[in-house]
C-alpha cells in the first residue's frame, strides 16, 4: 500500500478519542505516559490535537489498553 492511500484518523478525533479512553480509566496523563513508555509531552501533544507519529500512536492505544 502506497503512502497516499493511507487514511489517518484526523489529529483532533485522535484527541477527543485518547482524552476520553484516558479518562473513563480514570488515567492521568503522567500513567498513560509511563505505561505507554513516551514522554508525557507526547501525550498532551496528541491529547491538544497536534499530529504525532504512528509509533506514538501504536504506544498510547498499548498504554490504554486498546
Amino acid at each position: 500500500m502506497t503512502a497516499e492511500k493511507i487514511q489517518l484518523i484526523d489529529p483532533s478525533l485522535l484527541a477527543v478519542w485518547i482524552k476520553s479512553l484516558r479518562t473513563a480509566q480514570d488515567l492521568s496523563q503522567e500513567a498513560v505516559a509511563e505505561a505507554a513508555g513516551i514522554d508525557i509531552r507526547s501525550v498532551q501533544r496528541a491529547e491538544k490535537g497536534v499530529s504525532v507519529s504512528r509509533q506514538t500512536r501504536r504506544s498510547l492505544a498499548r498504554g490504554l489498553g486498546v
